[in-house]
């Protein structure tokens, strides 16, 4: 039984392949294995391009090794009439022109990521980890361009395990909702959708959703809770706004460390007395 695997609509062009052989002067190097298994998946569905006085094989080298190597007998081949000149020509000009050309990668990583989904990879050269990495390119790609758009981040993980979960996670959500413009709406409404509450501004934030004393520190997140002088003076509290100013809290006579900690002091009433005091 043939071990060959053929299309149907080049059988006029078969011919033993020991009949033809390698071109001497091809300086390019192919991946023999991966063309075996298209080969092996899809059949020959071109044929490889031999010129005629020499039979040397001028457009299609590796798909030639590629046959020899799955143990073929024929392979189909278009023998043309060339010069030697013209053959070698040709022989160039069959790697060069494919060398020039260039990938819409963000449409690559969609067709490939399609196919890796499916476990339809065999065949194409593509393994798993190429299509994960092209796929994982073009988030980080759209991520790097949603934070330069937005604001300046930076996302740290403990482990390989964490990135990919993260990397995976953008990309379910690209698959989720491929029409959205950016990553981050893409976020957004996953966010709205899964929880609804999260994420909202809190009370007294910026237009960032950051509480704004928090962002602060500790000394704006105490006068946060005490908006108010907390001073007393035998007993009689001051009342007057707190002022956020760089000063020292002194110790009340008794008071715990939570109550020093809070305190919170007008600047205008007490600073020079708590200067003395310090």
């Amino acid at each position: 039984m043939s071990v060959e695997r053929i299309a149907e609509e080049l059988a006029g062009l078969v011919v033993p392949i020991d009949s033809i052989r390698p071109h001497p002067q091809n300086a390019r190097h192919g991946d023999v294995e991966r063309i075996a298994e298209s080969l092996t998946r899809f059949s020959q569905v071109k044929p490889v391009v031999v010129q005629a006085s020499t039979r040397y094989v001028v457009a299609g080298n590796h798909v030639f090794l590629a046959a020899k190597s799955l143990g073929w007998k024929k392979v189909a081949a278009a023998v043309v009439e060339l010069s030697d000149e013209d053959a070698v020509a040709y022989l160039l000009a069959d790697n060069r022109t494919s060398d020039l050309g260039s990938y819409d990668r963000d449409a690559l990583a969609e067709v490939v990521g399609q196919l890796r989904d499916t476990d339809a990879l065999a065949g194409t050269g593509y393994a798993p980890d190429e299509a994960d990495a092209l796929i994982a390119e073009r988030v980080k790609v759209e991520v790097d361009q949603w934070v330069s758009e937005s604001f300046t981040s930076t996302l740290r993980f403990e482990t390989i395990a964490q990135y990919e979960r993260w990397i995976a996670f953008l990309n379910h959500l690209r698959n989720r909702d491929p029409d959205a413009p950016t990553m981050a709406a893409r976020i957004s409404a996953y966010i709205e959708q899964a929880a609804p509450d999260a994420g909202k501004p809190r009370p007294n934030s910026n237009s960032r959703g950051y509480d704004s004393a928090w962002r602060r520190g500790p000394r704006a997140r105490q006068l946060e809770a005490h908006p108010t002088c907390q001073w007393e003076t035998d007993g009689v509290g001051c009342g007057e706004p707190a002022t956020d100013v760089d000063h020292r809290v002194p110790k009340r006579a008794g008071g715990t460390d939570d109550e020093d900690n809070l305190q919170s002091l007008c600047h205008s009433h007490h600073s020079v007395k708590t200067r003395a005091e310090s």
